[in-house]
C-alpha cells in the first residue's frame, strides 16, 4: 500500500464550466470522488478540492456533480476568493508575475485531475493547460501566447500526480462542450 502521511491534498480538477458531467467539460465527478478516497486511504488528514473557474465557481461546483461527489467522502470544496491569490514571480515568458490561488502553494501533495478533451485554440487539453485553473487575473490575455503561457506552467508547478480522465472525451466544440450527442 502506498502511503505519504502528509496532512494537506489539494485535487485540481477541471471544474471550469458550468455543465453537466455528460458534456464532458469538467473532470468526471466520479473520477475525483474515487481520487479523494486514494488520498484518504493513503494517509491524507485533509483533501481539499478546488479550481479557478471560468464560469460562475458555485454553478460549476454544483452543475458538474463534483461538489456532492466529493463532500460524500469527506473532502472540502473550496471555492475561490480574491483574497486567497497571492502574486508570485513565476519568472517565465509569457507569466512573469501572476496571482496563483495559494492552496496550490501551500498544500503538501496536489493532485492534478484534468479531463482530456478538445480545445479551440490548442486542438486538445490535456494534463498542462489544466493549470489556468490555478492563476488569477485575466486569462484571456494568455490566450495571446498559449502555447509559451501553457509552457510557463508546466515549468512553475510540479504536481505531486496527474490523472488523466478519459471517461468522456468531447472531439469538438471545446473546452465547454456542447450537446451530450
Amino acid at each position: 500500500v502506498l502511503r505519504f502521511d502528509y496532512p494537506d491534498f489539494s485535487l485540481k480538477p477541471n471544474i471550469g464550466w458550468d455543465r453537466i458531467p455528460q458534456q464532458a467539460a469538467n473532470t468526471n465527478p466520479d473520477v475525483v470522488k474515487k481520487t479523494v478516497e486514494l488520498c484518504y486511504s493513503a494517509g491524507a488528514k485533509k483533501v481539499i478540492v478546488t479550481d479557478v473557474s471560468c464560469n460562475d465557481p458555485r454553478r460549476c461546483f454544483a452543475r458538474s456533480g463534483i461538489a456532492t461527489a466529493v463532500e460524500q467522502v469527506g473532502a472540502e470544496v473550496q471555492l475561490p476568493e480574491d483574497r486567497k491569490f497571492r502574486r508570485i514571480n513565476m519568472g517565465g515568458v509569457v507569466l512573469k508575475n501572476w496571482p496563483i490561488y495559494t492552496q496550490f502553494l501551500e498544500a503538501d501533495k496536489v493532485i492534478n485531475i484534468p479531463i482530456l478533451k478538445h480545445h479551440n485554440l490548442t486542438r486538445l487539453t490535456i494534463g498542462m493547460k489544466n493549470w489556468y485553473g490555478i492563476i488569477g487575473g485575466i486569462r484571456s490575455q494568455l490566450h495571446q501566447d498559449i502555447h509559451n503561457s501553457i509552457a510557463d506552467l508546466a515549468q512553475f508547478i510540479r504536481p505531486t500526480l496527474v490523472i488523466l480522465d478519459a471517461f468522456r472525451v468531447i472531439f469538438t466544440n471545446g473546452p465547454q462542450g456542447g450537446s451530450p450527442k
